[in-house]
């Protein structure tokens, strides 16, 4: 066979591996899979010829494809090789056949294997024994080179005996036993990352950038080791040596030195990433993202121990980042199912998210370049995963984590720097959360639209000069024309924004006019929420309950000693309160308590009782007043518990000025009270003489005879 005719063979080798890979990942059949499984460990031994395997596999395919659109036409299993064939025909060692299209003298059922003296005893004899056993193995071959060796024999020695121990165990062990053989590999992977650090740390043998080399292609042979074996285990045991490698090999390094470190952690990453396992491919992605996240947070603070540049760490920490985004974007790529990897990509992304604040809280905040840069670099970042998974909806995750890591970094910008990048995030938000009804995206939205109205509400409480104003406005601004996207949790949005803006306006104001303020912003919210379709829905109700309750809590406010003599803040009080019975008390407004009457009078009762309009008699008249309009009103619109509320008013008024008010008062005064109180009692009583006659005349009055049709 000629060059050419291995690369075709190889090729199509190739192709019917990725093949095989794309039906495990769709496979909905549990014993297709099994199937595919014990077929790709014969395709990757290569012995077959690769045209039978494919004539197979094709088989198989349209049989499985028959089940799954028809799952009651019969049955699929396994059968046997031990069975009469012609000695011309190719017969797998497992093939997926349909039962109804073999003779039952060919389903022979294959023995069970029963494990040797019960699971745990073949555990603790098989595994535990080996692992230990590989263990002392190690420990002596160091404890030789360490006292019978010179340095670079001794180093090198070790190199030569885990490179032994790895080549027998899986040249040997593995294809007769396969977890013994795994076990015995895993000490051999491990005593090679082992002699790198003693080496580098204890036999000075070679340099550091020796030592990370070393590191990057040991961990690089795992990789292919643990893909060709398709071994999730190599693969884990890899990472995390390789990661406990490099902790120490970064100490006492220059900062050039430090970034050639962060280059080969960053290739042996990639590496893995684009190098899978099959077997158990979604924990393995898994435990790459926690790990990779675990050794940044540690070696990062080694870092800042070791007294790195700022600029190197924050290029690390971009790198780690790129990993994660990597192992987010293949894994939703390749099909499998990512809600552990989604999980485990947020704890890493908050984790990420605090040693970022820390960095740029540790530097200089008045360096531009610096904040910016980590901004940009994130963005960057993101964007491309962001582009990856474009068709896919883990892409959200990556906008979640963007979303709410700039904004929390935007702080540390200096001046109107940060309220702009916040608003322009809020415009993104805005404009993704309205066109793509994504419930991940709301969440996002409800989070950015919150944090913008209470950093301007920090910036307008607590102002430190002109741009923190500058900066409250705007931010207001952000929050105000938001409004018009406002399409879902309306509420919520509602409630924000009117008190949002109520407060902010309320601390612009001056002491006498606050309480108007925000009372006539709450009575605006009410008018415009409940008048424009789009934004009244079913749950309006909720809003106009909060509103009306931030409403009374501010006319109690007026109890408040301060407003005793502010009688331009009672007269906007008076006026807004008296508008929002009136207009807003109707069914339009979800807000219809029945009795508006009743409401009025007893609401003019308390602002004429705290009033201070100079002597207590002055609060006596106006009471009697409100007394003599319930009753008037009471008889106009016919609802008696209107009139004896005036009339019960009317006569505690009477006993205030008995009791309390003549008291003490001058003579003029008390001539005055007493005229005007006995005039309106007076009028109160006409007022019941004359209906009570008008209702004797109705009730004596002759009924008119109906007349009756022609």
């Amino acid at each position: 066979m000629d060059i050419r005719e291995k690369d075709e063979a190889r090729g199509k080798l190739e192709s019917l591996e990725e093949r095989v890979r794309l039906l495990l990942s769709q496979s909905q059949d549990r014993e297709f899979t099994a199937y595919l499984q014990n077929f790709m460990q014969r395709v990757i031994q290569q012995k077959y010829q690769t045209d039978l395997l494919l004539d197979e596999l094709e088989r198989s395919l349209r049989m499985y494809q028959n089940k799954m659109e028809q799952p009651k036409s019969g049955s699929y299993t396994y059968v046997s090789a031990n069975q009469y064939v012609s000695s011309n025909q190719y017969v797998p060692s497992n093939q997926y056949v349909s039962a109804n299209t073999v003779p039952e003298s060919a389903q022979i059922e294959k023995p069970k294997k029963q494990m040797l003296g019960g699971s745990g005893e073949f555990a603790v004899g098989a595994v535990l024994l080996s692992v230990l056993g590989g263990a002392f193995i190690l420990a002596a071959l160091v404890m030789a080179g360490i006292n019978y060796m010179n340095g670079f024999v001794r180093g090198m020695s070790l190199y030569a005996f885990s490179a032994l121990f790895l080549l027998i165990s899986e040249i040997f062990i593995y294809r007769r036993w396969k977890i013994l053989g795994s076990v015995l590999s895993a000490v051999g992977i491990s005593g090679l990352f082992l002699s790198t650090v003693l080496n580098y740390l204890v036999l000075h043998n070679f340099p550091g950038w020796m030592a990370v080399l070393l590191t990057a292609v040991i961990m690089i042979f795992v990789a292919l080791l643990s893909r060709k074996r398709d071994s999730a285990f190599y693969r884990i045991l890899g990472l995390i040596a390789c990661y406990l490698c490099f902790i120490p090999i970064g100490v006492g390094i220059t900062d050039a030195e430090f970034l050639v470190v962060c280059g080969m952690i960053l290739l042996t990453n990639i590496v893995c990433v684009f190098l899978p396992v099959n077997n158990c491919r979604t924990g393995v992605n898994i435990l790459h993202m926690l790990a990779n996240t675990v050794f940044a947070q540690i070696f990062i603070w080694r870092a800042m121990w070791c007294q790195i540049a700022p600029e190197p760490r924050i290029i690390f920490l971009l790198s780690s980042l790129f990993v994660l985004q990597l192992l987010l974007v293949t894994s939703a790529r390749r099909g499998q199912k990512t809600e552990g990897v989604q999980a485990a990509y947020g704890i890493s992304g908050v984790l990420y998210l605090s040693i970022f604040c820390f960095e740029i809280a540790m530097h200089d905040r008045e360096s531009l370049f610096f904040c910016w840069g980590v901004l940009l670099g994130i963005a960057l970042i993101c964007l491309i995963g962001f582009l990856l998974l474009l068709k896919h909806k883990e892409k959200w995750c990556i906008y979640t984590f963007a979303n709410l890591t700039l904004m929390i970094l935007a702080l540390f910008l200096e001046g109107v720097q940060g309220p702009i990048f916040w608003l322009a995030l809020l415009v993104i938000a805005k404009l993704l959360s309205a066109f793509r009804p994504v419930f991940l995206l709301k969440v996002n939205d409800v989070i950015l639209t919150t944090a913008v109205s209470l950093m301007a509400q920090a910036f307008r409480s607590m102002p430190a000069g002109p741009e923190d104003l500058l900066c409250g406005n705007l931010l207001l601004a952000g929050v105000l024309v938001s409004v018009p996207f406002i399409s879902f949790f309306h509420p919520y949005y509602q409630i924000l924004t009117t008190y949002t803006t109520a407060f902010y306006l309320m601390l612009l104001m001056p002491a006498m006019l606050k309480l108007p303020i925000f009372v006539g912003v709450l009575f605006g919210g009410i008018l415009l929420f409940n008048n424009v379709s789009r934004w009244r829905g079913k749950n309006i109700i909720l809003f106009n309950a909060l509103a009306l309750a931030g409403q009374i809590v501010c006319f109690l406010c007026l109890l408040w000693p301060g407003y005793r003599n502010a009688y331009v803040t009672y007269l906007c009080m008076l006026v807004f309160g008296l508008a929002t019975i009136v207009i807003t008390f109707h069914e339009k407004y979800s807000m219809n308590f029945g009795n508006k009457s009743m409401i009025t009078a007893v609401f003019l009762t308390y602002m004429a009782l705290i009033v201070r309009l100079g002597p207590s008699v002055v609060n006596s008249i106006l009471l009697m007043l409100i007394a003599l309009v319930g009753v008037a009103a009471g008889f106009v619109e016919k609802k008696k518990s209107v009139r004896i509320y005036g009339l019960v008013l009317s006569l505690l008024v009477c006993g205030k000025i008995v009791l309390y008010d003549f008291m003490g008062a001058p003579t003029l005064q008390r001539t005055i009270l007493l005229f005007s109180v006995g005039v309106m009692a007076l009028v109160i009583s006409g007022i019941y003489i004359i209906l009570e006659k008008k209702n004797a005349l109705d009730q004596n009055a002759p009924k008119k005879e109906e007349e009756i049709p022609q």
